[in-house]
C-alpha cells in the first residue's frame, strides 16, 4: 500500500508541476514566455472548424491562401483543385448562407516529406486568425522523387472579419 501512495503522490505533484509551469515562467510583461501571445490576451476565443479535405496531391500548383464565401467561387475552385484526378471527388456541400471555407496551399515541392495543417482558429482583436503547421522532410532521409501539393480545406461558421495566416514550419523526426 505504501507504494501506491507514493505513486500518487509522484503523480499530483508532477500534474501541480505542469498546471503552474507558465505561472513560474512570468515575463515582465506578466505573461508566460513560452505560450503564444494570444493566450494571455482577453478577448480572444477559439473557432470550431471542419475539415473537408486534406492531402498532398492537387490540381493547384501554386501556394495560396484562400478565404471563399460563395456558392460560383466553390465550384470554381473545386473544379481546379481536383481536375488532375482520374475520378474527382464530387463538391463538398457547404451552406453559404451560414458558413465559409478557408484553403491553404504550400504549392509544388519537388519530394514526398511535406504537411500542411490548419490547427487553429481564433477570433482576436476584430480579425480570425488562421495558424497552420508546414512540416518539412526531417535531413538526412531518403525521400520519394515525386511532386506534391500539400494543402489543408476546412470550413466554418462565417464570419465578416479579415482573415491572417500566421504559418509555422518544422521539420518532421526522422523514424528510428
Amino acid at each position: 500500500m505504501n507504494g501506491v501512495k507514493r505513486l500518487k503522490a509522484c503523480f499530483l505533484c508532477a500534474f501541480l508541476l505542469l498546471l503552474t509551469g507558465c505561472f513560474l515562467k512570468e515575463t515582465e510583461t506578466g505573461g508566460c514566455s513560452s505560450c503564444p501571445s494570444w493566450v494571455e490576451e482577453k478577448g480572444t476565443s477559439a473557432v470550431a472548424f471542419e475539415t473537408v479535405d486534406q492531402g498532398v496531391h492537387s490540381g493547384i500548383r501554386e501556394a495560396r491562401r484562400l478565404v471563399i464565401k460563395n456558392p460560383a467561387d466553390w465550384e470554381a475552385f473545386w473544379r481546379e483543385h481536383t481536375k488532375d484526378r482520374l475520378f474527382p471527388l464530387p463538391l463538398p456541400y457547404v451552406n453559404f448562407a451560414e458558413e465559409m471555407v478557408i484553403a491553404y496551399f504550400l504549392g509544388e515541392q519537388k519530394t514526398s516529406g511535406y504537411t500542411v495543417e490548419i490547427f487553429e482558429l481564433r477570433e482576436m482583436e476584430g480579425e480570425m486568425l488562421v495558424r497552420i503547421r508546414v512540416t518539412t522532410p526531417p535531413p538526412g532521409i531518403p525521400l520519394l522523387q515525386v511532386l506534391t501539393q500539400p494543402f489543408h480545406i476546412i470550413k466554418l461558421s462565417k464570419r465578416d472579419l479579415p482573415v491572417r495566416f500566421e504559418v509555422e514550419v518544422s521539420s518532421g523526426k526522422a523514424k528510428p
